[in-house]
């Protein structure tokens, strides 16, 4: 069975989010540690902006709120 470079991306993160060692998702979706560490990595960094996005939005509607108080 051949699978797209998308659904391989799908697989590795399925497995990697059920805890499965990087060894045995290396052997089910037939890719090297690199590759499924460059897809991990990916979606980790992808998570951490809007994460961040989140919090900056957060912190200038306190500011926003703040200052419509006439405090600083």
């Amino acid at each position: 069975m051949v699978l797209t470079r998308e659904e391989k991306e799908t697989l590795v993160l399925d497995l990697y989010n059920h805890r499965t060692p990087i060894r045995d998702i290396a052997r089910e979706a037939g890719m090297s540690f690199r590759d499924i560490g460059r897809i991990i990595d990916k979606k980790e960094k992808e998570k951490e902006a809007i994460e961040g996005q989140v919090q900056q939005t957060t912190q200038s509607t306190q500011a926003y709120k703040l200052f419509s108080e006439g405090r600083t």
